[in-house]
Protein backbone atom coordinates (compact mmCIF):
# COMPACT_ATOMS: atom_id res chain seq x y z
CA UNK A 1 0.00 0.00 0.00
CA UNK A 2 1.29 3.48 -0.89
CA UNK A 3 0.42 6.93 0.38
CA UNK A 4 -0.15 10.12 -1.57
CA UNK A 5 2.75 12.55 -1.09
CA UNK A 6 0.36 15.51 -1.21
CA UNK A 7 -2.52 14.59 1.13
CA UNK A 8 -1.36 11.35 2.77
CA UNK A 9 -4.34 9.25 1.64
CA UNK A 10 -3.82 5.56 0.96
CA UNK A 11 -3.38 4.84 -2.73
CA UNK A 12 -3.75 1.35 -4.17
CA UNK A 13 -0.90 -0.15 -6.16
CA UNK A 14 -1.07 0.67 -9.86
CA UNK A 15 -3.20 3.78 -9.38
CA UNK A 16 -1.90 6.79 -11.29
CA UNK A 17 -3.79 9.52 -9.42
CA UNK A 18 -4.79 10.01 -5.79
CA UNK A 19 -8.52 9.42 -5.31
CA UNK A 20 -8.73 12.13 -2.64
CA UNK A 21 -6.81 15.09 -4.10
CA UNK A 22 -6.10 14.07 -7.72
CA UNK A 23 -2.33 14.46 -7.49
CA UNK A 24 -0.37 12.19 -9.83
CA UNK A 25 1.23 9.31 -7.92
CA UNK A 26 4.90 8.79 -8.72
CA UNK A 27 6.28 5.32 -9.18
CA UNK A 28 9.37 4.72 -7.06
CA UNK A 29 12.65 4.00 -8.77
CA UNK A 30 14.90 1.13 -7.69
CA UNK A 31 17.15 3.56 -5.81
CA UNK A 32 14.22 5.05 -3.82
CA UNK A 33 12.97 1.57 -2.95
CA UNK A 34 16.32 0.48 -1.49
CA UNK A 35 17.08 3.76 0.25
CA UNK A 36 16.66 4.10 4.00
CA UNK A 37 13.10 4.84 5.03
CA UNK A 38 12.38 7.70 7.41
CA UNK A 39 12.01 6.99 11.13
CA UNK A 40 8.28 7.61 10.99
CA UNK A 41 7.57 5.04 8.29
CA UNK A 42 5.07 3.25 10.52
CA UNK A 43 3.29 6.43 11.59
CA UNK A 44 -0.06 7.39 10.16
CA UNK A 45 0.08 9.52 7.02
CA UNK A 46 -1.08 12.59 8.97
CA UNK A 47 1.72 12.27 11.53
CA UNK A 48 4.29 11.73 8.78
CA UNK A 49 3.15 14.85 6.91
CA UNK A 50 3.10 16.89 10.12
CA UNK A 51 6.68 15.91 10.97
CA UNK A 52 7.85 16.78 7.47
CA UNK A 53 6.01 20.12 7.73
CA UNK A 54 7.82 21.03 10.95
CA UNK A 55 11.14 19.72 9.63
CA UNK A 56 10.89 22.28 6.81
CA UNK A 57 10.89 25.08 9.39
CA UNK A 58 7.20 25.95 9.27
CA UNK A 59 5.46 27.20 12.40
CA UNK A 60 2.48 24.92 12.03
CA UNK A 61 -0.99 25.18 13.47
CA UNK A 62 -0.01 26.13 17.01
CA UNK A 63 2.62 28.63 15.94
CA UNK A 64 0.09 30.69 14.00
CA UNK A 65 -2.24 30.77 17.03
CA UNK A 66 0.44 31.66 19.56
CA UNK A 67 -0.03 35.43 19.51
CA UNK A 68 -0.50 37.89 22.33
CA UNK A 69 -0.11 36.76 25.91
CA UNK A 70 -1.51 39.75 27.82
CA UNK A 71 -4.92 38.18 28.43
CA UNK A 72 -3.38 35.03 29.82
CA UNK A 73 -1.01 37.13 31.93
CA UNK A 74 -4.03 38.83 33.54
CA UNK A 75 -5.67 35.44 34.03
CA UNK A 76 -2.50 34.12 35.64
CA UNK A 77 -2.33 37.18 37.89
CA UNK A 78 -5.86 36.80 39.25
CA UNK A 79 -5.72 33.00 39.40
CA UNK A 80 -2.07 32.00 39.94
CA UNK A 81 -2.74 28.26 40.09
CA UNK A 82 -4.45 28.45 36.69
CA UNK A 83 -1.49 30.44 35.34
CA UNK A 84 0.91 27.80 36.60
CA UNK A 85 -1.13 24.98 35.08
CA UNK A 86 -1.39 26.79 31.73
CA UNK A 87 2.34 27.45 31.78
CA UNK A 88 3.12 23.77 32.35
CA UNK A 89 0.64 22.59 29.70
CA UNK A 90 1.58 25.11 27.01
CA UNK A 91 5.33 25.52 27.49
CA UNK A 92 6.15 23.34 24.45
CA UNK A 93 3.24 23.99 22.09
CA UNK A 94 2.31 27.64 22.78
CA UNK A 95 5.41 29.23 24.35
CA UNK A 96 4.24 32.86 24.13
CA UNK A 97 0.95 32.16 25.88
CA UNK A 98 2.70 29.97 28.43
CA UNK A 99 5.16 32.74 29.19
CA UNK A 100 2.36 35.28 29.68
CA UNK A 101 0.38 33.01 32.01
CA UNK A 102 3.52 32.08 33.95
CA UNK A 103 4.65 35.69 34.37
CA UNK A 104 1.18 36.72 35.55
CA UNK A 105 1.17 33.96 38.17
CA UNK A 106 4.72 34.78 39.26
CA UNK A 107 3.97 38.48 39.65
CA UNK A 108 0.92 37.70 41.78
CA UNK A 109 2.86 35.33 44.05
CA UNK A 110 5.78 37.77 44.48
CA UNK A 111 3.38 40.64 45.11
CA UNK A 112 1.53 38.56 47.70
CA UNK A 113 4.77 37.63 49.48
CA UNK A 114 5.85 41.28 49.45
CA UNK A 115 2.55 42.43 50.97
CA UNK A 116 2.78 39.78 53.70
CA UNK A 117 6.34 40.88 54.55
CA UNK A 118 5.26 44.53 54.73
CA UNK A 119 2.38 43.54 56.99
CA UNK A 120 4.71 41.63 59.33
CA UNK A 121 7.13 44.58 59.46
CA UNK A 122 4.26 47.00 60.12
CA UNK A 123 2.88 44.84 62.94
CA UNK A 124 6.36 44.47 64.46
CA UNK A 125 6.85 48.24 64.42
CA UNK A 126 3.44 48.90 65.98
CA UNK A 127 3.98 46.30 68.73
CA UNK A 128 7.51 47.52 69.35
CA UNK A 129 6.43 51.16 69.75
CA UNK A 130 3.61 50.42 72.18
CA UNK A 131 5.71 48.48 74.66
Amino acid sequence: MKYCENCGAQVEEGTRYCTRCGTPVKEKTAQETTSRKPEYQHATPYVAREREFYAQGNEGYYGSRDTGAAGFGVLGFFFPIVGLILFLVWKDTLPKRAKGAGIGALVKVLLGVGIILLYIIFVAIILGIRY
